[in-house]
C-alpha cells in the first residue's frame, strides 16, 4: 500500500506542474517522493519471489535473518547514539576553536555526531590531518 501511494503522490505532483505549468512541488520534492516509492516498489518485486518455488526458500531465509538481527541492530544503534554524545561534547567544548570531530552532513549537530562516528568506525572514513 505504502509504493501505491508513493507512486500515486509522485505522478499526480508530476502530472499537476505539468497541466497548470507553474511549479507546485519542488524538482527535489517529486523526486523524493519518486526515490521512496521505488524503493518500496523494489522491495515488493523483492517479495514476489515467493512465488516461486526455486527462490522462495531464499526469500523466507532472507526475511528470518532480518527478523533475528533486529536485537543487534538495536545494539549497534545505541552504541552509535552513546558514542555520538561523545563525540557531540568534544565539539562542543571546542566551539571557539577550527577543530571539529564531527562533519557536517545535515546541519543538526547531534544528528552529524552520530553519522561521524558511524562513517570513522563502520566505513574508515576520517581525516588524519
Amino acid at each position: 500500500m505504502t509504493s501505491l501511494c508513493l507512486n500515486f503522490s509522485f505522478i499526480s505532483m508530476f502530472f499537476i506542474c505539468v497541466v497548470y505549468d507553474r511549479i507546485f512541488f519542488s524538482r527535489e520534492e517529486i523526486l523524493s517522493i519518486g526515490l521512496w516509492g521505488m524503493f518500496f516498489m523494489w522491495i515488493k518485486v523483492f517479495y514476489w519471489f515467493r512465488l516461486f518455488p526455486s527462490y522462495a526458500y531464499y526469500v523466507r531465509l532472507i526475511i528470518k535473518t532480518m527478523y533475528d538481527f533486529r536485537k543487534f541492530m538495536a545494539l549497534v544503534l545505541v552504541i552509535l547514539i552513546s558514542f555520538g554524545n561523545f563525540v557531540y561534547v568534544a565539539d562542543e567544548t571546542m566551539s571557539g576553536t577550527k577543530n571539529s570531530y564531527a562533519v557536517e552532513f545535515f546541519g543538526i549537530k547531534t544528528l552529524d555526531a552520530v553519522v561521524s562516528l558511524y562513517m570513522m568506525g563502520a566505513l574508515q572514513n576520517f581525516s588524519v590531518d
